[in-house]
This record gives C-alpha cells, structure tokens and sequence, in this order.
C-alpha cells in the first residue's frame, strides 16, 4: 500500500487545549502579597480566562466560545483563513475531521505576563483510516484585551504527526523507487500474499505449506492455537473464509526473520458465527530451506473509537514529574515476575530477563529505561487495535496519559531464531490510559526482540484481550 503526504486540516490543534482544572495543576510559588497585587489578579484572570475558552473550544460549546473572544479576533497560522471574530470560531470548530479521534492532551507549561498567556501542551490522537496513534506537542499563546481573547497563535510540528500517521514524504524530483521494497522484503510479502491467497480459498493444503511446524496463534479472544488446530478448522469447514483485504502493511527484515504487521477487513466464520471483521494483526515470518515460513500470527480486533473523544487531562499524573529524574534506578527482585523455567538455553533466558526488567522498568515508570529497550522501529498494538510507536509509548508514559503501576506476567512462551525472538505471554495489569482506569481482567501479549550490539531490543508488541468464549 502507498503512502503519499497526508494533508490534515488544523482541527488537531484545538484538541491540545487543557481544561480548566490545569491551571491550578502546577503550585505557585508567591507570597500572599504577590498574588494580590493587581497585575498578578490579572494575570491570573487572563489564565482563567483561557482555560475557559479553551475548555469550550475542546467540547465544542460553540456559544460560550464565541462569546469569549473580540469581535475582530484572529486565529494565526500558516495558511489560516478564517474570518476575524466569532465567525472565526465557528468556521475553526467545523474544520473538525472525523478521519481523527483524540484522547485527550495534558498540559506541560502555563505561563502569562502583561497581556499576553501562553500554554504548551502534548496532544495525543489517532488517524482512523490506519489507526496510527500520534503525539504532538503544541505551543499556543493568546493575547487578552479588555477581559476577552483578540488573538490566537499556535506552532506545532505537524511534519512529525504526519509522518508517525504513515505519510512518506517525497522531495521534488524524487521517484517511487525512493520507497520500494528491498529484495527480502518482498520475498516475504510474496509468500504473504500465498498465504493470504490461500486462506481466502480455504485451501488447507495451501496454508500447510506455509505454516512453520512451531507455529503459534493468538486468536482474537487472546486464546492460543497451533497449526494442526488451524489446519483441522480449515479442512472441517469450521473456519471459512468468503472476503479478505489488507492494508496499511508495514514489513521489517531482521536477517532471516522478518515481522509483518497490517490491518485487515474480513468476513470470516467460525462454526457459522462471525469474527470480527476489522483487526489488526501481526505476524512473524522465518526463513528456512530458502524459503519463508510463518512462525506466529497475533489478531487484535479494532475498536472505534480506540481514543476519545473525552477531556484534556488535567496536568500530570499526581506525583509524576517531567522526564524519568525520579525513576528508581535499581531492578525490582527477580522473584517477582514469572520464573524463568529448566531447561531454558541461554538465549531464552536472556530474552525472559530483559523483558522482566522491561516489565520492571514499565511499573517504576522510568522511561530511560524504556528509551533503552524500545529500538527506534519499536511498533505496538494496543489492546483496542491502534498502532504506535516508540516516541508515542515514551511520551505517555513521560506526560502521565499511560501508567502501569502493577503488571503479572503468567504462562509465558518463548521462541529464538538466530537474534530474534517471539515472547508469548498471558498478564494482567492495572493501567490508567488517559483518564480511564482499572484492572485488566487478562491479556496475551505477542512481542518481538532483536538482539542489537549484544543486547536485546523490543521492535514489536501487541496485545490481545482475552475473551470468551474460547474457540475449540
């Protein structure tokens, strides 16, 4: 599938604006005298006044909006065109495009002077077409004149938001051949395309041909499965096949093992009963004999929307601070996570050990630590089917919007070719995304390690709810 520069209206930006509970989410370090003085009741009136506005620019309370604003406002921009005043806020709230759904954005700085307010924000979002999650810092300032808002700028770096959204730009006087395939990379879509070829004719034998004898499913209820369970499904009508399609396929070639993620639109039976019909999924392909066998598939339905829309959070997370300088440097005891089991070789249990101490590092929040298992082509599939990336999994965590503070791995699987290996393994957790929270009752989750200059990287993971009832 190509990506060409994706044009996204300005909508994105009115989704980084805090809610007014984040201006009282920092303490202000004045004395009783200061914060009376009248430029400070000013100051702080503007502040309000913005958190205001902003509020109801993000739920979209068109009345309150407009009447916050001068009659000659402007909104600044490259490219803006919207008329002076509240004409301009309206034509700013209908720019909104429903190809994007935000979580929400958390508030870094607020700071006011004069006339003059200006809040720095991290907006996080995801593009439906491809459920690609995106994280976009923004920089508003607004300049108050008599009690309501007269100006507006904003500067954001978009270029990045697109890019993580899956554009590809091309320079003037580029070609094509600039985003083409490599050699293996299209030797695996090849035997991909069998594959997919074969299971939308129900053709087992097909299939059996590119199944690894190892082969390891995870369904889309986060149940497990092997090749002659796949098989037997097939060959008994059980499993049926009329319509599949792909699209937003993305391959990466590590030697002779490569991981292919893609979302898929299905129409698909089991037992006469539908599956879900959107999913995202990934798989592991290995190369052996001179050719490419599929060694596991993960399947995680999408939901919609998988963010949002909801209110901007409130500042950070309750005792975080930015960055990790609060981040416990020592790994939490061995004993904690799940045992590593006899018999183990050397290399399964190097990769069980780096992704406990990944574990650890995601419960104590430190993101250093994250910064250095993640490689920089780390992908993950959350658990509602979006995709994201290393940049987008640090800054969650960075800003507050993701915490994991508890996390039990159990029933782990692990599975080394060469210096790559798929770790399999059932958890449940207790995380906060946005401003939702609880106990996951079950999880399985796929991820994908390289092993890099002597140590082993993270590049892909997804994770599957577990469901009921379990296909059989």
């Amino acid at each position: 599938m190509k990506h060409s520069i994706l044009i996204l209206p300005l909508a994105l930006t009115f989704s980084a604006l805090a809610s007014p509970q984040a201006v009282n989410a920092r303490p202000q370090n004045k004395s009783v005298a200061e914060r009376n003085t009248p430029i400070a009741n000013t100051t702080e009136r503007n502040k309000a006044l913005v958190a205001r506005w902003a509020d109801a620019v993000w739920n979209k309370d068109l009345a309150v909006a407009q009447a916050l604003v001068t009659d000659d406002c402007v909104i600044h921009g490259a490219g803006s065109t919207y008329s002076k005043g509240p004409e301009g806020i309206k034509q700013w709230l209908a720019e909104a495009d429903s190809n994007w759904s935000y979580g929400g954005s958390v508030t870094d700085d607020v700071i006011a002077e004069g006339d003059k307010v200006a809040r720095r924000t991290t907006v996080f979002a995801m593009y439906k077409p491809n459920h690609r999650s995106t994280v976009t810092p923004v920089i508003f300032i607004y300049r108050v004149a008599d009690g309501k808002i007269a100006e507006v700028w904003r500067v954001a770096n978009y270029v990045s938001t697109y890019l993580q959204a899956g554009a590809r730009i091309i320079m003037p006087g580029e070609t094509e051949r600039s985003v083409k395939k490599t050699a293996a990379e299209q030797e695996v879509l090849k035997a991909k395309q069998e594959f997919d070829d074969a299971t939308l004719r129900n053709d087992a034998d097909g299939r059996a041909r590119l199944y690894a004898d190892d082969f390891v499913m995870v369904y889309y209820n986060g149940m497990l499965g092997d090749k002659a369970k796949q098989l037997e499904m097939v060959r008994s009508g059980r499993f049926h096949y009329s319509a599949l399609a792909t699209e937003d396929v993305i391959v990466r070639v590590y030697g002779d093992t490569a991981v292919v993620i893609e979302r898929r639109k299905q129409t698909a039976t089991v037992d006469g009963q539908l599956r879900p019909g959107d999913t995202r999924a990934t798989e592991v392909w290995v190369k052996r004999e001179g050719g490419w066998r599929l060694v596991s598939t993960s399947v995680t339905p999408v939901q919609e929307p998988v963010l949002g829309p909801g209110p901007s959070l409130p500042g950070r997370a309750a005792g975080q601070t930015p960055g990790s300088k609060d981040s416990v440097k020592e790994p939490v005891p061995a004993e904690a996570g799940a045992e590593i089991p006899n018999g183990a070789s050397q290399a399964e249990q190097e990769v069980l050990k780096a992704a406990q101490e990944e574990d650890d590092a995601t419960v104590r929040n430190d993101i250093d630590a994250l910064a250095r298992f993640y490689g920089d082509d780390y992908l993950f599939v959350c658990y509602a089917g979006c995709l994201t990336n290393k940049e987008y999994q640090l800054e969650a965590f960075r800003s507050g919007f993701m915490r994991i503070p508890a996390r039990t791995p159990e029933e782990v699987i692990v599975r080394v070719y060469g210096d790559t290996a798929v770790k399999i393994t059932r958890r449940k957790q207790t995380a906060t995304v946005g401003l939702r929270s609880g106990v996951n009752r079950g999880q399985r989750v796929t991820s994908v390690w390289v092993k890099r200059q002597g140590r082993w990287q993270l590049v892909s993971g997804q994770v599957t709810p577990i469901l009921e009832p379990e296909i059989k």
